[in-house]
């Protein structure tokens, strides 16, 4: 009984977090993507824009599941709703502002390299937060 009920704890937490990953979902969506089993991602110098697209929206897809993870783990530590809660609000509008940032700083480009500009920064964002989460982690 005590495995039937950890078991659906543990459904139900992974379903409640599950919706931080609706950016990593969405891009890989993207058309371009279908191409990325062609794509040689290890290979650092890329022959076009799309290889280059392609790996960013891997690699944003990567670290975003690695961050859901770190949170989904950080969120199962605490102990306190009322910080639980803070800390999830907090998260959600990171994500918003993830996206925003993202956007402004891909403003004015076109084509590839708009999604090239909007990934890189997407990546390098998701990494800060990973280590945000870690810290906490760490300190909690």
């Amino acid at each position: 009984m005590k495995i039937k009920l950890f078991l659906l704890l543990f459904t139900f937490s992974l379903n409640a977090f599950g919706q931080y990953d609706a950016d990593a979902v969405r891009l890989s969506k993207m058309e371009y993507m279908k191409y990325a089993q062609r794509t040689d991602c290890q290979n650092s110098e890329f022959h076009s824009s799309l290889e280059h697209r392609i790996c960013l929206n891997l690699e944003f897809q990567k670290v975003d599941s690695l961050l859901n993870l770190k949170f989904t783990k950080l969120c199962s530590t605490l102990d306190e709703p009322t910080v639980k809660k803070q800390i999830i609000e907090y998260h959600e509008n990171w994500i918003e502002y993830r996206r925003l940032q993202s956007k402004l700083v891909s403003k004015g480009y076109r084509g590839h390299l708009l999604g090239i500009v909007y990934l890189d920064c997407m990546v390098k964002m998701t990494e800060r937060r990973i280590e945000d989460v870690d810290f906490l982690m760490k300190n909690i």
